[in-house]
């Protein structure tokens, strides 16, 4: 029943101003639960007031050179994988985030990006699902409201767990494929390299 009043919006039907503010709240900015003190709220917020909407170029005293030479910059958080391997999580700097969501949400990048989606997925709407859209919840006074597990459970079961049993009608087998330690086999710095600023 808690459900049925909440409204659910992907991010794709958001427009550049909405998209913007969802993606500086601090649980897009790093979902992973991390012990109370650590405020990142506060984080975002501060490196947002600095650089507003303009572009972290125009605010010389923060980065000095190209953004493909500040992966240092970056907080790496190792975190178990198994028994005997890690996993390491980024934290991105505040201010190459903020900068990040204020290149990808200006009018004409957010237009470009999502209409380039909506291309794509209307050509392999038959063939791939993607289940991992962003979404933000709204209660019935059209508030924005912060997902919880439940959200995000629901949000699994109705585009993953329903899917799959409406096509275990339609197919005989399933591959499920995994590939072991993937991050810690990647030469991770290069992922930031994939932009040259």
């Amino acid at each position: 029943m808690e459900n049925m009043n909440k409204n659910k919006t992907s991010i794709l039907e958001m427009n550049y101003n909405e998209a913007r503010n969802f993606l500086l709240k601090s649980n897009n900015y790093f979902d992973l639960n991390l012990p109370k003190y650590f405020d990142l709220d506060y984080l975002i917020e501060s490196a947002t007031k600095i650089l507003s909407t303009s572009d972290i170029d125009k605010k010389t005293h923060i980065l000095k050179g190209k953004r493909s030479q500040t992966s240092n910059v970056n907080y790496i958080i190792q975190t178990n994988k198994t028994n005997s391997s890690y996993r390491p999580i980024t934290l991105i700097h505040p201010y190459l985030y903020v900068d990040m969501i204020n290149c990808l949400t200006s009018e004409d990048n957010w237009s470009t990006f999502t209409n380039r989606f909506k291309y794509l997925n209307n050509i392999s709407i038959d063939n791939i699902i993607c289940s991992s859209i962003p979404f933000s919840i709204r209660n019935q006074k059209n508030k924005d409201i912060k997902p919880d597990s439940k959200d995000f459970a629901l949000n699994f079961w109705e585009n993953i767990e329903q899917e799959t049993i409406k096509n275990s009608l339609k197919y005989k087998q399933l591959l499920k494929l995994d590939i072991s330690n993937f991050y810690s086999s990647i030469y991770t710095h290069t992922i930031p390299w994939g932009h040259t600023w």
